[in-house]
């Protein structure tokens, strides 16, 4: 009898091997012993290209490897942000970021990671999606957004242009009434395929946009022979919406950010 929970957990290590590589896209990736250091120097405002992850430490390193995070981030002008993923090690890696002077900011949020391991529970035939090629097709892609309060619009759109022109990714824009209405992209390699900045503009939502987007892509993703995950906020719409299209919750509040400001 094969154990389902064996199976977890071979998935999801595989999976944050996965996202390592899809945080790749969006700058320069360099891996040391038991860590990976992600730098976009274009995107400083920004966090998600530049951190710390998939921490495996040490314990005998482990507050060396630290000093040498914070140095590498300190060097560029940068806080130092580290995302502490549910596989890390050792088990005093967490105090051992807060004696280095990390917050953990668990107000931004507790994310849950989910993946489709069957079919597709969803008609996605009566919806137009198109995958942008071009400057101007990724422009549209990358208009679809709402204001961030962290970053100001010229870093916003620097960041979504670097996400969808990759050539490591493939943008889907949905349309409605003729216009483009929502957006997300695919990561695949390997057998694993991750959709990511799923987004639907506020006026066409309330009908079925993104949840026939992600159903199409995920489906895109099984008939290439991958399996689909993504990451939605514990107990929120999205999370709804993915457990109606197939996905599977495998593993609560998956990710937490901590912040070593300068």
């Amino acid at each position: 009898m094969i154990d389902l929970r064996l199976q977890h957990d071979a998935l999801k290590y595989r999976i944050w091997q996965h996202d390592a590589e899809y945080f790749g896209t969006l700058g320069l990736s360099v891996r040391h012993e038991g860590y990976v250091l992600y730098t976009n120097p274009g995107l400083i405002g920004r966090y998600d290209p530049n951190h710390a992850g998939m921490l495996r430490l040490q314990a005998d390193s482990m507050r060396t490897d630290i000093q040498r995070i914070i140095a590498h981030f300190d060097a560029l002008g940068m806080d130092s942000v580290v995302y502490l993923d549910s596989m890390h090690r050792p088990a005093g890696l967490q105090d051992a970021l807060h004696e280095a002077g990390f917050i953990a900011r668990v107000e931004w949020g507790q994310y849950d990671l989910l993946a489709l391991c069957g079919d597709v529970k969803h008609d996605t035939s009566q919806r137009e999606l198109t995958h942008p090629k071009t400057v101007t097709e990724y422009a549209q892609w990358a208009a679809l957004c709402e204001p961030d309060p962290y970053s100001d619009v010229a870093t916003m759109t620097a960041l979504h242009m670097t996400e969808c022109s990759s050539p490591a990714v493939i943008p889907t824009i949905v349309w409605c009434d003729g216009q483009p209405a929502g957006r997300c992209l695919a990561h695949i390699h390997d057998g694993l395929g991750r959709v990511e900045c799923v987004f639907v503009d506020p006026r066409f939502r309330r009908r079925g946009l993104a949840r026939a987007m992600v159903a199409a892509v995920a489906s895109e993703i099984v008939a290439g022979g991958a399996i689909p995950y993504l990451f939605a906020a514990h107990k929120s719409e999205a999370e709804r919406i993915y457990h109606a299209i197939g996905f599977t919750t495998l593993l609560h509040d998956t990710l937490t950010t901590y912040v070593r400001p300068r």
